[in-house]
């Protein structure tokens, strides 16, 4: 495209400046130009000619005019006002990302309660976890709750993306409260001896945080009530209490979140039954040999 001649006291501006739809076949310097010029490309915010275009104007947010190609998030350069470049314009891909994984409520029962018996350990337990497979294009995301007395199968959802197998995915957990009792205390004389939890903080995640899915690794968010049959010292029983936020807090109970460049694209976790709606609600896990442990 060609640029005006710069005039004394006078700032350059793009050729073709001029009224909404009305093409142009030379430049204010008299050059050819083929095809629509920038003005039309863009779309014009003036309805005369001779307003001079600022590439800085056209951005997304309010009083926006144009996203980046296959820019979901609604922002360019992560805000309306922020630098833009002409990439964010034009030649990207196809960018999706679902804002819900959905998961089974009967698979994924956060109250657990169960005994086994003289000299027998017990546990009750759930946990999700998620695993990023870039070259599937997808968050694989394995859920489960049960008992050492009724252990389950791990079932599996898979949280599938287009454009994204090179962003930076994140995942985190949201909790109001978690505390843990006896057998389920790890540092009470060894007495948990469970393979996750008693709650994520042991296992070194906190609420709140997010944690980078890396490579192939499987990140696990766990729960685990633990009992112990050798009293003492143990005392042959234990407990996981806690809470996740209501529906429509701002904080989810699982979410997911991919970066790329300035975009990000949130996902949380939700029901797959008819009554749907956000995972929620109390944890509640005991765990005992020789007698129920009430919740």
């Amino acid at each position: 495209m060609a640029v005006k001649t710069q005039q004394a006291g006078i700032g350059l501006a793009l050729a073709g400046s001029r009224q909404k739809g009305v093409e142009l076949a030379t430049s204010a310097a008299g050059t050819n130009i083929t095809g629509t010029d920038i003005c039309e490309e863009f779309g014009h915010s003036g309805s005369g000619v001779g307003s001079d275009i600022n590439i800085g104007s056209y951005h997304t947010g309010s009083g926006g005019l144009v996203p980046a190609a296959g820019n979901a998030s609604g922002l360019i350069a992560g805000a309306s006002n922020a630098e833009k470049q002409f990439s964010d314009y034009f030649g990207g891909g196809a960018i999706s990302a679902p804002t819900t994984f959905a998961i089974n409520r009967l698979s994924f029962n956060t109250i657990q309660s169960t005994f086994a018996g003289t000299n027998i350990f017990s546990e009750a337990f759930f946990f999700m976890q998620f695993q990023h497979l870039s070259a599937q294009n997808k968050i694989r995301i394995g859920y489960a709750s049960g008992t050492s007395a009724s252990p389950t199968t791990t079932q599996f959802v898979d949280y599938n993306y287009t454009g994204l197998s090179s962003a930076t995915w994140q995942v985190r957990y949201n909790v109001t409260s978690q505390t843990r009792t006896q057998d389920s205390v790890p540092a009470q004389s060894g007495c948990f001896q469970g393979t996750f939890g008693a709650t994520p903080v042991q296992d070194g995640y906190n609420s709140g945080t997010y944690y980078t899915l890396s490579g192939s690794s499987t990140i696990r968010f766990g729960w685990m009530a633990f009992a112990n049959p050798n009293v003492p010292p143990c005392a042959g029983q234990g407990t996981v209490f806690g809470g996740f936020p209501n529906v429509g807090a701002t904080n989810k109970a699982f979410e997911i979140k991919g970066t790329l460049g300035s975009d990000t694209f949130n996902a949380h976790g939700v029901y797959d039954d008819a009554i749907g709606g956000e995972i929620s609600g109390n944890i509640g896990l005991s765990a005992g040999t020789n007698f129920p442990v009430p919740l």
